[in-house]
This record gives structure tokens, sequence and C-alpha cells, in this order.
């Protein structure tokens, strides 16, 4: 599985609608380790998780968020 698709259903089990991968990079944090942060954009409205994003006129606003997956790690 790739990081893309990691992060997309990481985004839709956190409760995310209309996700979709707007970045990938690759960085090396403080260890040495490697890892694929993925930038999803995507609505998350009062989801099961506890993420309530912004909303106006009740309509839920696109929300970036960052998603830090291993390279080659299981899904």
């Amino acid at each position: 599985m790739t990081s893309s698709k990691a992060a997309l259903r990481e985004a839709r089990e956190s409760g995310g609608t209309q996700a979709r991968v707007t970045r990938v990079e690759h960085w090396r944090i403080a260890n040495g380790d490697a890892v694929d942060v993925v930038l999803v954009r995507a609505r998350f409205c009062g989801t099961k998780s506890g993420v309530t994003m912004p909303k106006i006129h009740g309509r839920c606003l696109p929300t970036q968020v960052y998603f830090a997956v291993r390279p080659g790690a299981s899904a």
C-alpha cells in the first residue's frame, strides 16, 4: 500500500469525507528514520473521533491535515 493510499484511508477512518491527497513529501525525523508526510484535504464534521472543524452556514469547511507514514509499513 502506498503512503498516499494509507493516508487517505486514515483520513476516512477519522471521519473525513471527500478526502484527496494534495502533496507528498519525504522527511527524515530527529532519530534519522524516513517518513512520508502526506497532506490530505478533507471535510471533518462532528466525527466519532472527536475532531470537529469549523462550519460556515452549517457547511463543513475543507481542512488540510498532515499524516506521517513510515515507508514500507504494513497497512
